[in-house]
This record gives C-alpha cells, structure tokens and sequence, in this order.
C-alpha cells in the first residue's frame, strides 16, 4: 500500500510541472551564382556578296537557345566581340579587306543586351541567344575563311 501511494505521489508531481517551449532559429544562405554558358557557334553558311564584290547587307546569324539563369540581384552580363577576319586582317590588296565587321545582339529571357560591360542584368532565368549582324566592310572582302568571337560572360552579384 505504501508503494502505491508513493507512485500516485509521483505522478501527481509529474503531472503539476509546467509545460517548457523553446524556439529553434532556422537559418541559411544561397551562394549567388549564374548558370554556366556553353560555347555555341555561329556559323554563316556563306557570306554574301553582291555582282560588284561589296558586302550585301542585312546578314545576320545566331546561336542556338540555351537556357541560362542568374539568382542574384545584382547579376551582370558583359558582352564583346572580335570581328570577322583572314589571319589578322591585314595585307589585303588594294580596294580588299580581310576584315568583316558585325554588332552583337545577346537576348536573355527577352531583355536585349549588345556591346558592354557591367551592364545590369538582374536575377533572370531564361533562353539566351546570341547573334552577330549588319555585316560591315570598308572594301570589298577577299575570298577566304574568316573568324571572329563574341564573348558573353554572367556574373552573380547579390
């Protein structure tokens, strides 16, 4: 009997303690980071000429879509080009060249960003494209294979 009334002392002690709360912070960060950019070519099948040897104009050609992505806020995108050249362009004979100019025109997610650095770009996730265009030439451009770059670089920033 004794036993039992020190058992029901016991739980009636238990029973009377009051209920105890803690509150546990949750917290982390993401890393601002852009989606990486793979090279894609820009291939024109020919360069057009007119019947006199000049350039024709309103050539363009683009890249494929990628899908790309910037989380931070302040993300960048910067973008520049090298024109379109045999070797290094120079010792074409007189009234040649061997340089093709061109502008760039990169279309992220529907925002359109061309020659520049630093240039606010924001968190944006989307289809990047990139097109060379308006074909330029100071003379009329000699038979041959050229190349040229254009550079587009993502930077995250928060």
């Amino acid at each position: 009997m004794k036993k039992i009334l020190m058992a029901a002392v016991a739980l009636t002690a238990l029973g009377a303690t009051p209920a105890m709360a803690a509150d546990f912070a949750v917290s982390g960060s993401v890393e601002a980071s852009c989606g990486s950019i793979g090279d894609k070519p820009i291939a024109f099948d020919a360069i057009l000429t007119n019947a006199d040897g000049t350039l024709k104009t309103g050539q363009s050609k683009s890249s494929d879509g990628q899908s790309v992505y910037c989380n931070g806020s302040n993300s960048t995108i910067s973008v520049s080009h090298a024109a379109l050249k045999i070797g290094d362009g120079s010792g074409a004979p007189t009234n040649f060249t061997k340089t093709i100019n061109f502008t760039t025109e990169v279309d992220f997610a529907g925002s359109k960003f061309t020659d520049g650095a630093g240039l606010n770009l924001g968190a944006k996730s989307g289809i990047l494209t990139v097109t060379a265009k308006d074909l330029s030439a100071d003379a009329k451009p000699l038979a041959g294979s050229y190349t040229g770059s254009i550079t587009v670089t993502v930077s995250p920033g928060v």
